[in-house]
């Protein structure tokens, strides 16, 4: 065999493996999207342009995916994933102490989106709506396919009170405070129970603030 034949024959041996490995990493990347996209209500085609592109504000991400570090991203909630700056509510019970990491919704965008077309959100997670004032609250579940509670919380961080497994897909603006709230918490639903949330638990809300 010539020298000639012999680097074509490692070359196209090389060349297999690429190919091998590259297919291998496609039906990975393929697996992993398809568990991603199982989670989140979002069209194929929608999630493949917008998953990873720039972005400066979560209305440029089709929902459920969320601007953080600038891409547009499946949003931690979901993920689990906690950065230096992922905010942690520390809360005080009856029972004892514990803490949550949240998302922020803080604008009349965000907050109009809250957990919309969600399938999943990870344990000891939640959404926290923060508002420039108190105020009494309505929520509904407008395109929200988890069940939640929602825990009513005053600007101190006491807990006004709690409304639990709100029912998902229901349009009607009926899950109320029972008194002027500056913030609402979203949990799956069963967490403020199995945390023993209720009204007059107290939350620290200074990395919100």
């Amino acid at each position: 065999m010539s020298m000639h034949s012999g680097i074509m024959m490692a070359f196209c041996a090389a060349f297999a493996g690429m190919i091998a490995c590259s297919n291998m990493a496609k039906r990975a990347s393929d697996e992993e999207n398809a568990a991603v996209l199982s989670m989140m209500v979002i069209e194929r085609s929608s999630f493949e342009r917008d998953f990873q592109k720039s972005c400066t504000h979560t209305r440029e991400c089709t929902a459920p995916l969320a601007c953080f570090g600038g891409k547009c991203i499946v949003p931690p909630a979901m993920t689990g994933k906690i950065e230096a700056e992922t905010p942690e509510l520390k809360f005080t019970t009856k029972t004892g102490t514990g803490s949550i990491r949240v998302e922020i919704e803080n604008d009349e965008y965000l907050m109009s989106r809250g957990m919309m077309m969600r399938k999943y959100c990870q344990p000891g997670w939640g959404m926290l709506f923060s508002y420039p004032n108190e105020g009494k609250r309505a929520f509904w579940m407008h395109n929200t396919y988890l069940a939640l509670d929602m825990v009513f919380i005053r600007a101190d961080g006491s807990v006004s009170n709690v409304v639990s497994n709100a029912e998902p897909l229901n349009d009607v603006p009926r899950y109320l405070s029972t008194d002027s709230v500056k913030y609402v918490l979203e949990l799956p639903a069963g967490d403020a129970g199995k945390y023993g949330i209720v009204s007059g638990s107290q939350f620290d809300l200074s990395s919100v603030k």
